[in-house]
């Protein structure tokens, strides 16, 4: 099976900077055309290869105020490991924030009941006091058990470490938390959670993700702060899940994955990322043939997906792992290169 529909308009491929640009610029391509040309949203796709991808286009999609639909996939923002860490990161900003506190403070367990919780909590808010201040009243009172009031004041402690170190070193934000991930074992809350190796490694993945979005803050900002960025999330996040049984029917722009894409089309397709380790994706680099051939196979399945325009995009750059490198070329845009040369000859 191959497709035969020819395109009155050529593909287009097109190198940013960086990831950050490569969303900037599509999306407001993408706004240029629904606001000057009349485009409907709907009739706009963009096709990702990871899950992680998407951040930083429903970054610039929000900011331009253009309706989206992630489909096939939570919200970014909206994953639990996302909320855990950006719990940890407000209570460094904030030691009164026990909202975030009380979501953190026992994940991944550290031997602190509920019941010592509710009891520290129910005090501080009667006596207006600090959660961790009214912690020795409740031992002397034993009301909670020296045991329980230990852990708790080694979290207080090493919560305080960290505090000082964002403070003092603010330039080294994602390297931070990352180790602040570290230094809670925040893995094994995913292995807690998710039994299989697929799971816990697309959870890693979307960790990684978001250490690079703090990378991408404190390079384009000249005074990073913890407070603000923090600030910047609350406006990227959404309160709630939307409805997407009732969103896709209206007029938005479609993200989605390759393989979310299968049996779908689109007059406006973008193909973003297409740099070696994203597609194809690292594992199947570092694997067999048969998994560049399945990579290629979902290249095919993406470049379908467009009924009149395709426009294929990569960065010259980007941030993984919280470092900016440089990326390598898909090897899929080489032969498609190589596959429309041969038949212009």
């Amino acid at each position: 099976m191959r497709a035969t529909k020819k395109s009155a308009h050529e593909v287009r491929y097109i190198e940013y900077e960086d990831e950050q640009q490569e969303a900037e610029m599509l999306v407001r391509e993408i706004r240029f055309l629904i606001q000057q040309k009349g485009i409907a949203a709907r009739d706009i796709c963009i096709l990702f290869r990871t899950n992680e991808q998407p951040r930083i286009f429903e970054q610039e999609l929000r900011r331009a105020a253009i309706p989206y639909l992630l489909m096939g996939s939570q919200s970014f923002y909206d994953r639990k490991e996302i909320k855990d860490i950006l719990a940890y990161l407000r209570v460094l900003s904030s030691a009164k924030d026990e909202s975030a506190l009380l979501r953190i403070i026992n994940t991944p367990p550290r031997g602190i009941g509920e019941s010592s919780v509710e009891k520290v909590l129910t005090r501080a808010v009667k006596s207006g006091r600090p959660f961790f201040e009214v912690i020795p009243d409740l031992v002397q009172e034993k009301e909670i058990t020296p045991k329980a009031a230990q852990a708790m004041r080694s979290f207080e402690e090493q919560l305080q470490r960290f505090r000082d170190r964002f403070e003092e070193h603010p330039r080294s934000m994602a390297i931070l938390s990352r180790e602040l991930i570290d230094a809670v074992k925040y893995n094994d809350e995913i292995e807690r959670q998710y039994k299989e190796p697929h799971q816990q490694l697309a959870r890693q993945a979307t960790i990684d993700e978001f250490i690079n979005s703090i990378a991408q803050y404190v390079e384009r900002t000249p005074k990073p702060t913890l407070s603000e960025y923090l600030s910047t999330v609350a406006l990227e996040g959404r309160e709630e899940e939307p409805d997407k049984t009732k969103q896709s029917l209206e007029d938005a722009v479609k993200l989605m994955t390759l393989h979310s894409a299968k049996g779908l089309e689109f007059p406006r397709v973008y193909m973003v990322g297409l740099e070696e380790g994203i597609l194809p994706h690292k594992r199947s680099v570092d694997g067999t043939e048969d998994n560049i051939a399945e990579e290629r196979r979902l290249c095919y399945v993406g470049v379908t997906r467009a009924q009149d325009y395709l426009t294929l995009t990569r960065a010259a750059s980007r941030i993984k792992w919280g470092k900016r490198k440089l990326s390598v070329p898909s090897r899929f845009l080489r032969e498609m290169r190589a596959k429309a040369s041969t038949e212009e000859e």
